[in-house]
């Protein structure tokens, strides 16, 4: 008896394992993802059902991190955290790992200004098919397909704005397929096919300005098969085939466009003040941001009023 009364003395300890922080969990849950999707071809670069992929891995991506905050602090380290240098199936389900976390956080009010400075980081496929977002502010980043097929496939992304950024195919196939990207801002570009086949297939993009983009077929193709834009401006866009072929396709759609390759000095003064907005913009506060992302939609719609260039435009277009 004495014994079994020295073995019902001993206090038993467990070793409590610690709670994964959020972080933790949204790199945990990315690796899940490419492991799940690898395989599966609708998230192969030479798919053209890419839409479909996205689809099905926001779902998943929803589902697993139903418990985790994914706020614009854990997105912005989890970036920082990843290296998508490279360009094979990986990188493209990290891409659009990246857009659902975007995605998901910017459903609240507090993570719907999203404003991240990459350092000169390569970052392939960055936002890759994000279908929906308020406003998203991305500089100094190097990589390919940053941002493209933004607002697609009925997706709505309101304000986007890309400073400093080297790679091809930014923001490409914007607002395709039935979808819309309202105020769009890209300053010192450089890479091909920047803002190629936006507003594809019934697609709609509202405003875009450019300023200082180098590379070939910026805006080719833009407004295809039934598209709109309702205005463009460019300002010190140097490559081959810019434009090509959107010419046809305003005669077709009717859409208005603003073309204007040397911009009025007003307008210029306009152009100053909206990088000026954006370069101070990781200093402010999130309600203070969103302020200023409405005072730059507003900026890029005054541009657009200068009645001269809308006559230019028109005069251009209907010559060729």
């Amino acid at each position: 008896m004495k014994l079994f009364q020295e073995f019902s003395d001993v206090t038993v300890r467990t070793e409590t394992i610690p709670e994964k922080s959020d972080l933790e969990k949204v790199l945990d849950t990315e690796e899940e993802i490419i492991r799940q999707y690898k395989t599966n071809r609708l998230f192969d670069k030479t798919s053209r059902h890419g839409g479909e992929g996205y689809l099905l891995l926001h779902a998943s991506v929803q589902d697993k991190l139903r418990e985790v905050n994914c706020s614009s602090e854990i997105l912005r380290a989890y970036i920082s955290m990843r290296d998508n240098s490279e360009e094979k199936t990986e990188s493209i389900i990290r891409g659009m790992y990246s857009a659902a976390l975007l995605e998901i956080g910017s459903t609240t009010e507090s993570n719907e200004n999203f404003f991240i400075n990459g350092k000169g980081r390569t970052w392939n496929y960055l936002f890759y098919q994000v279908r929906h977002a308020k406003n998203i502010t991305i500089e100094h980043f190097k990589g390919n397909k940053i941002l493209s097929c933004a607002g697609s496939h009925k997706g709505n992304v309101e304000n986007v704005i890309v400073n400093h950024v080297i790679g091809n195919e930014i923001l490409q196939g914007a607002g395709n397929t039935d979808g819309t990207v309202k105020h769009l801002f890209l300053n010192d570009i450089q890479g091909n096919h920047t803002l190629a086949s936006t507003g594809l297939d019934r697609g709609t993009a509202e405003h875009i300005a450019l300023n200082q983009i180098r590379g070939d077929y910026t805006l080719a193709y833009t407004t295809a098969k039934d598209g709109h834009i309702h205005g463009i401006t460019i300002n010190k866009v140097k490559g081959l085939f810019t434009l090509d072929h959107i010419n046809k396709y305003y005669q077709n759609n009717k859409s208005s466009f603003l073309y204007g390759i040397q911009m009025s000095t007003k307008q210029e003064e306009i152009l100053e003040k909206m990088k000026s907005l954006i370069e101070n913009m990781h200093t402010l506060l999130p309600i203070e941001q969103k302020e200023t992302y409405k005072e730059i939609a507003r900026l890029q719609k005054e541009i657009f009023l200068e009645k001269n260039m809308w006559k230019k435009a028109h005069e251009k277009f209907s010559a060729t």
